[in-house]
């Protein structure tokens, strides 16, 4: 926690989309079921631009 990232999703008809190309501070490793699963997992980032968003570990990217 504390690594700044970069959210990447560029699918347009994904709702977090909105926070395509944002920067932030990964704050917080949410499981959000059994066992260690990649794809069971959010990742919480706190926004330079204000707020927070959860997303999965496949949509952060080193910042630019």
């Amino acid at each position: 926690m504390g690594d700044r990232v970069r959210v990447d999703i560029p699918d347009e008809t994904r709702p977090d989309h909105k926070h395509h190309g944002k920067n932030g501070e990964l704050i917080a490793i949410i499981p959000t079921g059994e066992g260690e699963h990649e794809a069971l997992t959010r990742c919480r980032v706190e926004l330079d631009t204000g707020g927070t968003v959860d997303v999965g570990p496949q949509d952060l990217r080193p910042p630019i």
